[in-house]
């Protein structure tokens, strides 16, 4: 604690500061010894009464604001005093000691406790019990702190499959109750494809109508060159049925199917275009390697014909024969990079049946890779090969199975034969 300065103070029986006083009376004077003894006993300060003994008046000296280690030069030893430097403390009164006989000295258990002392103990030892908790859990190799476990992330399919369809049709609840995104999350799909299928409201769109109903046999119209030169002649048909949708159900068509085609106002897409001009014998179906480069070296071609299907008429192509190497910002695709490196001596991996039984056992590998691109450049694939043998769900196709049953078909016949 530190006190004011000593010129400040007012001792009892003075109306003024000591450096205002020039012969304090002895009553004065009494009050200040006892105040000094106490300063003295608390903070083993000497004391040093003041001059009563007559001679020159008694005067004040104001507070110094020199080192102390100035001040007290010859006496003063750099650190802190020593025990013989300081006085020894007062003597406890007769009276007090006399008072004290009889009574035991208190222990620490008969000491009263602030209530801020016990909360502080209280909650140092909550921080012990806590940090030994934590110990306990710890990695003793390491020596980490535990953590919590990830939350579980649901591998996400990308195929919304019927049976997840019908389950919604079944009881649209599901989606209205904690919604489509949530709803998407729990069934491990992508919510924008789980959109195209079901409204926010539980109810299926069109395109998951027609999936059910093509999986109970229902037959839809095909989409050949006739139903497209009808729409060409008259877009008219599309306005007038307000909206793809209705046009697709009046005209018994897949609405997945017709809008590659159509658009929703009555327009072909360029892959109608290609499917009209297949009678026209100038336009090209096969891609050469010198298109390929000149567009790597080139990607701006495509964006400044106005996209693939203006590539396409600019080049005379078919647009789905360029799309598959094309994408609409000019860059290659993996059919397309496949292709180049190819043709510079680059050697891919083959599909053979021992890969396909690898992949028809666990289907996920392929979802796991995110797609089937990404999966052909994992594992050193031809895109086009493979493709042709896998579907993007992991799926064998027709062609994959047929190839593992032949196999199969031959082991045995040899087995037979031996």
């Amino acid at each position: 604690m530190r006190l004011p300065p000593f010129s400040t103070l007012r001792y009892p029986g003075m109306a003024c500061t000591p450096d205002q006083a020039t012969s304090p009376s002895e009553e004065a004077f009494s009050s200040q010894i006892s105040l000094a003894q106490n300063v003295q006993a608390v903070h083993s300060v000497p004391f040093i009464p003041f001059n009563m003994g007559g001679g020159e008046p008694w005067q004040f000296q104001p507070e110094t604001r020199e080192n102390p280690s100035d001040a007290f030069a010859g006496e003063w030893s750099a650190g802190f005093s020593t025990l013989a430097q300081r006085p020894p403390p007062p003597e406890t009164p007769q009276v007090i000691r006399d008072a004290l006989k009889g009574i035991p000295p208190s222990t620490f258990a008969q000491r009263p406790s602030s209530p801020e002392t016990s909360s502080i103990i209280e909650t140092a030892l909550q921080g012990e019990q806590l940090l030994a908790m934590r110990k306990r859990s710890a990695d003793h190799a390491t020596n980490r702190m535990s953590m919590p476990p990830q939350a579980k992330l649901v591998k996400k399919s990308f195929i919304v499959g019927t049976d997840l369809l019908r389950k919604v049709e079944a009881d649209p609840t599901l989606i209205q109750n904690i919604g489509l995104a949530e709803f998407a999350r729990q069934e491990g799909v992508p919510k924008h494809s789980l959109r195209e299928y079901v409204c926010t409201d539980g109810s299926l769109r069109k395109a998951g109508r027609d999936r059910i109903a093509e999986e109970n046999g229902w037959r839809f119209a095909p989409i050949d060159a006739d139903f497209l030169w009808k729409v060409k002649v008259n877009p008219e048909l599309v306005r007038d049925a307000d909206g793809l949708v209705d046009f697709a159900e009046r005209e018994n068509v897949k609405y997945e199917t017709l809008r590659r085609y159509v658009t929703a106002d009555g327009e072909l897409r360029p892959a109608a275009n290609d499917l009209l001009g297949k009678e026209d014998e100038t336009l090209k179906t096969t891609v050469e390697d010198d298109l390929l480069r000149e567009v790597k070296a080139n990607p701006s071609l495509i964006p400044n014909a106005g996209g693939v299907a203006g590539f396409a008429i600019q080049r005379g192509y078919f647009y789905s024969v360029l799309n598959n190497y094309f994408n609409e910002s000019g860059s290659l695709r993996k059919m397309a990079r496949d292709r180049i490196a190819e043709k510079d001596g680059h050697r891919f991996a083959p599909v053979d049946t021992t890969f396909l039984r690898k992949v028809k056992a666990n289907p996920g590998l392929v979802r796991d890779a995110g797609s089937l691109v990404r999966f052909a450049e994992k594992k050193n694939f031809k895109y086009a090969t493979l493709r042709h043998y896998v579907n993007a769900d992991g799926s064998l196709r027709p062609i994959g199975r047929n190839r593992i049953t032949r196999e199969d078909k031959t082991v045995t016949s040899e087995g037979s034969q031996v």
